[in-house]
């Protein structure tokens, strides 16, 4: 008598995923009915659905950067990925590029400074500016940063049924181009 029961609690596990998977499923079902149907010839509504539905993903991950950054606030992990990205940078530039207020953007700097994550040196051409650059520490803790939220999102991705996953993926390089235009505009 006990093979059954072996059985079933080996089973368990698999019955307990799907019933997991069509929770999910009639959760997403029941999202899509409470949305409001949309007119295909309306941009102005295609916009707002899309910025609502970006502004809802980076609030969650921003949430995933700060758990994974622990002792991170998410500014200094914005900073830090723009300076291990673009190599020793002017900080007025780095202020720029990061959206932030100059004095903000010297605060955070030294911030990381303090941790031996960046570095400042006084610029070649101009001994007023100061060049902001990653220490091999800032490397190489950002390299984790990184690894573990890109770990949490491809696990949340992997929920996602596949048309899904490869509509998501098509859309990366529009959403790239899309980011690289809104930086450029003068608004």
């Amino acid at each position: 008598m006990a093979a059954p029961t072996d059985r079933v609690s080996a089973s368990a596990p698999v019955a307990a995923s799907r019933d997991a998977d069509a929770r999910d499923a009639d959760a997403r079902d029941a999202q899509a009915a409470d949305r409001p149907a949309t007119r295909a010839d309306d941009p102005l509504e295609d916009a707002a659905r899309l910025r609502t539905a970006l502004i809802r993903v980076v609030r969650r991950l921003q949430s995933i950067d700060v758990a994974a950054g622990a002792g991170f606030t998410p500014a200094e992990l914005s900073l830090l990925g723009a300076v291990v990205r673009r190599g020793p940078v002017r900080s007025s530039e780095l202020a720029a590029c990061e959206g932030l207020h100059p004095t903000m953007a010297s605060r955070l700097v030294a911030r990381l400074a303090e941790r031996g994550l960046v570095c400042r040196d006084p610029a070649a051409s101009d001994g007023r500016a100061t060049l902001v650059s990653a220490t091999a520490n800032g490397h190489e803790r950002f390299a984790q940063l990184r690894a573990q939220r890109a770990a949490s999102l491809a696990a949340a991705l992997e929920r996602l049924p596949l048309d899904e996953r490869v509509a998501l993926e098509s859309a990366l390089p529009a959403l790239e181009v899309l980011g690289d235009l809104l930086a450029s505009l003068q608004w």
